[in-house]
């Protein structure tokens, strides 16, 4: 996939489009070999002699490494780690458009103040509004894009386990919109305002 300097892809980006699943299995593949050529060792055929001090730093560093990697896997098997990435991911998107609007002055000769002031400002308010408008569809497909893990999602019928589903994912959405509110709070405040008072 070619990608402009205009589209290029985030951290997060990356995990959404290459899924669930494929971030899951590319986690615990990269881990695995990280802990199966550990436990092989190099051997130099050189004797190494190590001390107490060290071999203690070491068992530390190892116990230190080994709750990271169980850390990140549990992660990346959790649908709540994924929906709020996919969540926060799009009620950043305003942001991303402004922060890439600022990115084309150093190679344009545009009028910036005055597009951002006229234009773009304008803009980027009707993205938080769309996406205000638009919360339970794309907290709907949040959910759909994180029950991708081996995880049950609340889309089973389960009486009792269903009703803690529901109570789970209504608080997720109260979060979702906590996130967008936010979000389109701090752009006010921070480039709505400060702009109102030019005058083109």
């Amino acid at each position: 996939m070619h990608v402009t300097t205009d589209q290029r892809l985030d951290a997060e980006d990356f995990y959404i489009h290459t899924g669930v699943k494929n971030m899951a299995m590319l986690f615990q593949e990269t881990f695995a070999k990280g802990h199966d050529i550990k436990k092989r060792g190099v051997h130099t055929g050189k004797k190494e002699v190590l001390d107490e001090l060290s071999m203690d730093e070491s068992a530390h560093y190892q116990q230190k490494i080994s709750k990271y990697i169980k850390r990140s896997l549990l992660c990346v098997s959790d649908p709540i780690f994924w929906f709020f990435m996919r969540s926060s991911h799009a009620v950043r998107g305003p942001w991303l458009h402004f922060y890439r609007f600022l990115c084309i002055k150093a190679n344009s000769d545009r009028l910036h103040v005055v597009e951002l002031v006229s234009v773009t400002i304008s803009n980027i308010q009707s993205s938080f509004n769309q996406l205000l408008a638009t919360l339970p569809h794309w907290v709907d497909s949040g959910w759909k894009f994180a029950s991708q893990t081996e995880v049950r999602m609340p889309n089973d019928v389960n009486t009792q386990e269903t009703i803690q589903d529901q109570k789970l994912l209504r608080l997720m959405s109260g979060i979702a919109a906590a996130l967008l509110l936010q979000n389109a709070a701090t752009f006010s405040r921070r480039v709505v305002r400060p702009y109102s008072r030019c005058e083109i």
